[in-house]
């Protein structure tokens, strides 16, 4: 093969390398894939945390269910239960 046609196949071969790395670089789908990622690793961190409190609330749960005392406590601070013989009293809020 003659010089001057390895020089234009080598010349070529540059360029198609040039422009793949190129556009590999700055290829749209990069940003995207990149944002993605981020957008995982937020999601996954939420789960995480989820699931330890979920944990934590089962524990407590699992803690209290043999406490009838325990239970009725929660009942009432939590939830604002009251017994079949108390009566509730609702202030309005005084106004300014």
């Amino acid at each position: 093969m003659p010089t001057t046609h390895r020089i234009v196949i080598s010349v070529f071969l540059a360029l198609i390398v040039l422009f793949a790395a190129r556009f590999v670089h700055e290829h749209p789908g990069r940003e995207r894939h990149a944002e993605m990622e981020r957008r995982i690793a937020i999601a996954s961190e939420r789960a995480r945390a989820l699931q330890e409190e979920n944990l934590r609330k089962l524990r407590q749960l699992d803690a209290a269910s043999g406490d009838p005392a325990a239970i009725a406590y929660r009942a009432r601070t939590e939830f604002s239960f009251v017994r079949a013989d108390e009566q509730v009293l609702l202030f309005p809020e005084p106004t300014r």
